[in-house]
């Protein structure tokens, strides 16, 4: 039997809305249907402790709507909120009955501070749409399959599982006006399970310490299947994590020697 497969994502427009259209036609080319975007709005995110280690925003770049985790990233500062909104929009058209984006701004459309609000909008995904499988992938993640053609295949071969984890491998990051799979210089792996991302359906375990975190949210009679990386495995193009603030990549780069992403990987486009 054919099963429905979505992804979702919380998005901050400024950070993403040129990089969506790849996102989205590299989902459904490996057989996902349904995709659904938390839309943030053009404002700054505070997340507390995920921002220490960052270095501190300008006030200027605090106004343009920056995310204290992400100080250095691309922002697309020349062009304005309303053609970054309206971009939104054309996407939002252009992919219609496949895209839906749900305004998610914290204190206007909820009340939960990041990153609960990524964990109450997975909430949502699987409350809303129980009968699909739900990944939250960013639009800097693209799931690549070495030994399938499209999701359906790989869901056959591994039927008796309800709860599919993937590794990550660390790119450098999207650059400015070249395609995300068009990076293929690599720095290192992560393999630790906090830092897997996980596919699913529900219903799902909401209870545990770590129910609904995208790295380790479980069906709540789980039976999981772990891929290694040469299987399945999560392209990350998210660059150096030293350039943004604390969380698990950058341990996992210290661990890993702080390597230069000068290794080569161009599977995804094979």
């Amino acid at each position: 039997m054919k099963e429905k497969f979505g992804v979702t994502s919380i998005i901050l427009r400024r950070l993403e809305v040129f990089w969506l259209e790849e996102w989205i036609d590299h989902y459904l080319s490996i057989g996902f249907e349904k995709i659904v975007l938390y839309d943030n709005g053009t404002l700054s995110i505070d997340d507390g402790i995920y921002s220490q280690g960052a270095r501190q925003l300008t006030s200027e770049e605090i106004n343009c709507g920056k995310w204290k985790k992400k100080p250095d990233a691309e922002y697309f500062e020349e062009f304005s909120d309303e053609y970054i909104s309206n971009k939104l929009k054309e996407i939002k058209l252009k992919y219609e009955g496949i895209l839906e984006v749900i305004p998610w701004e914290c204190k206007k459309n909820h009340d939960y501070d990041y990153p609960l609000s990524q964990r109450q909008a997975f909430r949502h995904c699987f409350e809303n749409y129980p009968e699909y499988w739900w990944a939250c992938f960013d639009p800097d993640e693209f799931l690549v399959m070495l030994k399938d053609k499209d999701i359906q295949s790989l869901r056959h071969r591994y039927s008796k599982a309800n709860c599919l984890q993937f590794k990550q491998r660390i790119f450098e990051e999207r650059k400015k006006g070249v395609p995300a799979k068009k990076n293929i210089n690599w720095g290192y792996d992560c393999e630790d399970r906090h830092e897997c991302k996980v596919m699913c359906r529900g219903p799902v375990d909401t209870e545990s310490k770590w129910a609904l975190y995208p790295h380790s949210i479980k069906p709540q009679k789980c039976i999981l299947r772990v891929f290694d990386k040469d299987i399945a495995r999560i392209n990350h193009y998210r660059g150096n994590p030293a350039k943004s603030g604390k969380d698990g990549y950058s341990e996992v780069y210290i661990n890993n020697g702080k390597p230069l992403f000068n290794k080569i990987d161009n599977s995804i486009n094979e």
